[in-house]
């Protein structure tokens, strides 16, 4: 048998037999059956190793039909693991084996199994596994089935989901989701959301220990599992009618507090002043002069600041360039949070190659929408960058891909600032 270093440097999956991928420590109650099978007649490539960091190197090597998945495994990296394998282009069968599970037969794209089961228990799983995967109805993948799978392990981690259009986020730890937001919806309402989306890209991050937990749920239980409690309606106060009303004469008996007088009112006995201002009309026909203060007079700047007076108006929310999958510069600052450069750049990758191989033309404007903004991006010709844009407006109007093209323009030329 192989040594570890020989087998994680030197290994690639048979060509002429399906591969299984074994990922567990020694004391994991299925390893011996597992031990059997890779010394069987030869049906299988079993492959083992113990560390999930390991099995991220061999899952990328090439096709494997069934990945086997200890629960429990107290090292880490078992959910970069799951993740790097529902990412392939053709994903194995995925069997997360623990105690705390029933199942003795797979039915989801990965699926939380008995880990106790018998040779002959896990001789038909991983037999009918490979043959789903032989015959490419490995069934597709839902949120929700790898979150299901996920409660039965230790691991945590911030995982931003994308299904078409849309994309969330969702933390986990230790069996439970405490974090999620979707759009404008956040907590179990943004989970039940996300459990239900397929064909979704998963991306991993390390779970920031400043986050602020806004829910606090068992991750199985997020998709047909228990009921998400919804908050009861606010209850109108039961106020009295009232069966009387006051009436228009009665009203107006009532708006004079006191009657009026009939007596005269007396005349005020007001003095009349003795000397009186008077008026020369000869005064008012002269001329009058006023003299105006030297330092009163106002200059005219010979210079005036261009950037003040022909800033266009904003169009865009922020601006943000990439180089080599890295920010240069945002604009906003504070609005970097918007923008993944690894992520956009993968993104605008793919549709470049998309629309290459279609023949469709240009290299198009790239419009990912999620939530309330869209997030435009375009290649700046002659320099090695990205510029991403942030809107609230959904369509590429007219004076949005003029200012796109303003843009392109003034970062289009290399510079010392793209030359990393």
């Amino acid at each position: 048998m192989r040594t570890l270093p020989e087998l994680l440097n030197s290994w690639l999956p048979a060509s002429d037999r399906p591969s299984l991928l074994v990922v567990a420590a020694d004391t994991a109650p299925f390893v011996p059956h597992m031990e059997a099978l890779q010394k069987g007649d030869g049906a299988y490539e079993v492959v083992r190793v113990q560390a999930p960091t390991d099995g991220q190197r061999l899952v990328r090597r090439g096709a494997i039909a069934a990945l086997i998945v200890e629960a429990g495994n107290p090292l880490p990296g078992n959910l970069e693991l799951l993740l790097e394998a529902v990412s392939k282009d053709k994903p194995p069968q995925i069997l997360v084996a623990s105690p705390q599970s029933k199942a003795q037969a797979a039915s989801k794209a990965v699926e939380a199994v008995n880990a106790y089961l018998d040779g002959n228990g896990w001789r038909t799983l991983l037999g009918d596994s490979v043959k789903r995967f032989q015959a490419g109805k490995v069934p597709a993948l839902r949120a929700g089935d790898l979150l299901e799978a996920l409660a039965v392990m230790p691991d945590e981690g911030w995982l931003r989901v994308c299904s078409g259009d849309e994309f969330g986020d969702i933390c986990v730890s230790k069996g439970r989701a405490v974090y999620c937001e979707v759009g404008r919806m956040s907590g179990e309402e943004a989970a039940a959301k996300i459990a239900g989306w397929t064909n979704c890209l998963f991306e991993y991050r390390m779970l920031p220990e400043f986050l602020r937990e806004n829910m606090d749920r068992p991750l199985n239980a997020l998709s047909g599992g228990e009921p998400i409690p919804q908050p009861a309606p606010a209850m109108e106060a039961d106020l009295d009618e009232p069966d009387q009303f006051p009436v228009f004469e009665g009203m107006s008996g009532t708006t004079a507090a006191q009657p009026a007088s009939t007596e005269p009112m007396a005349e005020l006995d007001m003095e009349e002043p003795e000397d009186l201002p008077t008026f020369d009309l000869k005064a008012a026909e002269a001329e009058i002069v006023v003299e105006e203060p030297e330092d009163f007079l106002i200059e005219e700047p010979g210079t005036m600041d261009f950037e003040m007076v022909s800033r266009p108006a904003r169009i865009f929310e922020s601006v943000a360039v990439f180089c080599m999958n890295r920010m240069v510069s945002c604009e906003p600052a504070i609005d970097a949070r918007y923008y993944d450069p690894e992520t956009l750049s993968v993104f605008y990758e793919k549709s470049k190659a998309y629309v290459m191989r279609h023949q469709l033309g240009e290299s198009p404007i790239l419009q990912i929408g999620g939530g309330d903004c869209t997030i435009f991006v375009v290649s700046a010709v002659g320099g090695d960058c990205l510029i991403a844009a942030r809107t609230t407006v959904g369509q590429v109007t007219a004076e949005p891909r003029q200012e796109l093209e303003r843009l392109i323009h003034v970062h289009g030329t290399a510079s010392p600032a793209f030359a990393l």
